[in-house]
């Protein structure tokens, strides 16, 4: 099946096991967990049975919202990968001084650029400080990341 194009409007990704399954589930278990803390705690004083049912409840949200955060830092640090090598191809220069002047979000939006508007739009990005939305609006020829996490 052939992929979409992507550009400013459609370039998000949802994970649906995430995002339609795993994270509500989880947030409503934590409400569920609050609510029966209350009940034994508050209302039948039994708060080592009230602690002990709540566990669960912060745990299970906590640790899909880490595992969640971790996949995006992994993928962060291969945008900065990806970026450092793109511009020593184009330019034949390292990417260590204008790495320095950009930040994380302007660095993911530059990943969608074309290799004929990359450079300039990157020198660009860290001179005026152009926020990720800013630099997404300018690129021209948008280049699609379908393996996004």
């Amino acid at each position: 099946m052939p992929r979409r194009a992507q550009g400013y409007y459609n370039h998000r990704r949802t994970e649906p096991i995430y995002h339609y399954l795993l994270l509500p589930l989880s947030l409503a278990y934590l409400a569920l967990a609050v609510y029966f803390f209350y009940q034994t705690g508050i209302v039948e004083k039994n708060w080592a049975q009230a602690g002990f049912n709540l566990m669960p409840g912060l745990i299970l949200p906590l640790t899909v919202i880490v595992l969640r955060l971790n996949d995006l830092r992994l993928q962060d640090r291969t945008i900065r990968l990806e970026l450092r090598q793109r511009y020593f191809t184009l330019s034949g220069q390292t990417f260590n001084g204008l790495e320095a002047k950009l930040n994380i979000k302007q660095m993911r939006a530059l990943r969608f650029a074309s290799d004929a508007e990359f450079l300039a739009l990157t020198e660009r990005a860290a001179e005026e400080k152009l926020s990720s939305r800013q630099i997404k609006k300018k690129i021209r020829q948008w280049k699609g990341d379908y393996s996004q996490v």
